[in-house]
């Protein structure tokens, strides 16, 4: 019975640790020069397979780009971008991840079939809000590939943008107006 008990107890603690690892993004690729920097503060060059943990910071410098993936999911960040984890939970309705963007650009790709994955994503400048959605956002607009995005500015006026729409926030003001993707448009109306 002992022995039992001790198996059971060292299953559990092993599957425990397997659940927490589930709960971090993971560099998958990186170009360039990216560092990283835990609470630590000692800024550390990124590596593939290195987990980043909640409250990890990313930083890249110019034409770097490092991808980040959670529960099947990407974020791949651009050059001279410093993206902070917030967040990366598995909920009961999917994947759940935060961040927070102070300059530059990422691009999130939601995988169809690697279940639900919501995402929100903060600037200094503008909020984006998505649940199974692919887009890129540059801390102040948002254009979308696949799904549904919503962006807002800092005094909670939001915009919702679909498959091949953008909009930008712009001195602060409310979203300007959705526009198409400039192919989209090619392919709509002529030059």
């Amino acid at each position: 019975m002992r022995r039992t008990t001790a198996t059971l107890i060292l299953l559990l603690s092993v599957g425990s640790a397997r659940v927490s690892a589930d709960t971090v993004f993971v560099v998958t690729a990186t170009t360039g020069r990216v560092e990283y920097t835990t609470e630590a503060g000692t800024w550390r060059t990124a590596f593939t397979g290195r987990e980043t943990p909640i409250g990890t910071k990313v930083a890249t410098r110019a034409r770097a780009r490092v991808e980040l993936t959670f529960a099947a999911h990407t974020v791949t960040v651009g050059g001279l971008t410093h993206v902070t984890i917030d967040e990366a939970e598995h909920r009961d309705d999917g994947a759940h991840a935060a961040l927070t963007v102070v300059g530059g650009r990422v691009i999130v790709e939601h995988v169809p079939d690697g279940g639900t994955f919501s995402i929100v994503i903060e600037s200094p400048f503008a909020t984006v809000t998505a649940r199974d959605a692919s887009f890129v956002f540059d801390g102040r607009g948002v254009s979308v590939t696949r799904g549904e995005v919503v962006l807002m500015n800092p005094s909670g006026r939001s915009v919702v943008l679909r498959s091949g729409e953008a909009s930008r926030i712009v001195n602060g003001a409310r979203p300007a107006p959705i526009e198409r993707d400039r192919e989209q448009r090619s392919l709509v109306s002529p030059r």
